[in-house]
């Protein structure tokens, strides 16, 4: 506890966060004190904050600058003046990552709370040194926290939950991020503090389909954080840069690739059938690696990253990693909005005695928590029965070990491919469970893994696929 709380009283970073966010305005401002700052820039910058915040409504973001620019004569000491520039500067420059607001609330509410006890020790300390107990009185009164301030707690049929009651029903969960087409139907919407399981039996490619959820996440400009339990560092690098770069990485050589394409049927109309067809790689100059990650950067418009942090199997457990993330957002400034476990059931156990299916439920329990505490989507694998990895249907009867898995997900997904859907590259994807919205059954898409190429082509339904015996080897 005392290591969480040092790592979370960042006041540099509680100052950024109400300059760059208007939710850590609308929620902090109200219980911040000049008092509360050891700097005296800090206090400066919150006061030009909050008069632009009462005036506008919205946090000052880039516009910090141009506050500056009007206020900066009110500042005698030159020094400070000085102090205030550079640090305004830095902000101006920097593509600071503001998605995961309610994390940054979080710990701007543990840096009020640490300071505001700080104020009533000191005070009743004061009090207790000359014996005067109504000032202690008082100052035991007076003292509040945000976090009581703040509670989740209300009482539906009083007048005071009238403004809370409209604001809930008037919210709409925001989404996070999306999968490409259809495939985003059969995960429904990605929202923060949703946690999603992959099921899919052995080598089925669940790897890859954890590594596209983080592609997609980072190109649409969050911050990934993708923990590798079942490869090494430098294969999961290899994995990412084929998937982005292909040829231009030089880890795509030239020769001939097959792989699939849909064709809709002239006598049949939105149905397909598979036509295999091959992909001629040419000789390629490979690209200096330096040039390729700013291409991506600039791509991203430099406010995503994906971080790869890798363990052998069964050396970390869910709350070393959870641990890890945590300390990644408080000592480095890297906030996780997506956390990619591959994958959770090999961790080390937490509890849940002997048993393997408890010390599973245990595992999938903690990663629940850790979503909605961190406020980030987490999203792991899981491996299928025996029954689920021989069958061209994978659902909640393939779940291996523990059923109550699926108590804690908000969406789980399974991966079928037969063998013949292998030969023709095709993967298919399922609905098993979704707790909120819809989703449709199952799609499925060509893939070129030669290519790295986990998705090659437009998902679309599986019912508009004509596949006869897709069981049948021959």
């Amino acid at each position: 506890m005392k290591r969480e709380v040092i790592e979370n009283l960042n006041e540099k970073d509680f100052v950024a966060s109400l300059i760059m966010s208007n939710k850590c305005c609308q929620i902090l401002l109200p219980y911040t004190k000049a008092n509360y700052f050891d700097c005296d820039y800090s206090r400066v910058i919150v006061s030009w904050v909050k008069d632009y915040y009462e005036k506008f409504k919205v946090s000052p973001k880039k516009d910090i600058t141009s506050v500056y620019k009007m206020r900066c004569d009110e500042i005698q000491d030159e020094a400070l003046k000085d102090l205030v520039y550079n640090y305004l500067k830095n902000i101006a420059e920097s593509e600071i990552n503001i998605n995961n607001e309610d994390y940054l609330i979080d710990r701007g509410k543990d840096f009020i709370d640490y300071k505001a006890l700080q104020e009533y020790t000191e005070n009743l300390q004061a009090c207790i040194d000359t014996r005067d107990m109504n000032k202690a009185r008082k100052v035991q009164q007076n003292y509040n926290r945000i976090s009581i301030a703040e509670t989740n707690e209300v009482s539906l049929l009083d007048k005071s939950a009238v403004d809370i009651i409209k604001n809930a029903l008037k919210q709409q969960e925001e989404v996070l991020f999306t999968m490409p087409g259809e495939i985003n139907n059969v995960f429904g919407n990605i929202h923060r503090n949703d946690f999603i399981m992959i099921m899919g039996g052995a080598k089925k490619g669940k790897s890859f389909l954890l590594q596209e959820c983080g592609i997609q996440a980072v190109e649409q400009r969050l911050n990934v954080t993708l923990v590798e339990l079942e490869m090494t560092r430098e294969e999961e690098i290899q994995r990412l840069w084929k998937r982005w770069f292909g040829v231009k990485s030089g880890l795509v050589k030239p020769g001939t690739y097959e792989t699939c394409k849909f064709v809709e049927c002239p006598d049949e109309k939105g149905k397909y059938k598979i036509e295999l067809y091959d992909v001629n790689v040419k000789e390629s100059k490979e690209e200096d690696v330096e040039k390729l990650q700013k291409q991506l950067r600039a791509f991203t418009k430099y406010s995503a990253n994906l971080r790869v942090i890798a363990y052998p199997a069964g050396t970390a457990s869910v709350i070393d990693i959870c641990d890890r993330v945590e300390e990644l957002a408080t000592k480095e400034n890297f906030v996780t909005d997506v956390l990619l476990i591959d994958y959770a059931d090999i961790t080390k156990p937490i509890g849940g005695g002997t048993e393997l299916r408890n010390q599973l439920n245990a595992i999938t329990q903690y990663l629940r928590g850790f979503a909605m505490k961190f406020h980030c989507c987490v999203i792991t694998a899981t491996q299928t029965n025996r029954t689920g990895y021989s069958s061209s249907v994978v659902d909640v009867n393939a779940i291996a070990e523990d059923y109550r898995k699926i108590t804690h997900v908000t969406s789980m997904v399974s991966m079928e491919q037969t063998p013949k859907m292998k030969k023709n590259h095709i993967m298919r994807l399922r609905n098993v469970v979704m707790r909120n919205g819809e989703a449709v059954d199952c799609c499925v898409f060509p893939q070129c893994l030669s290519l790295g190429q986990f998705v090659f082509g437009e998902p679309i339904l599986a019912e508009n696929l004509i596949m006869e015996n897709e069981d049948d080897e021959d």
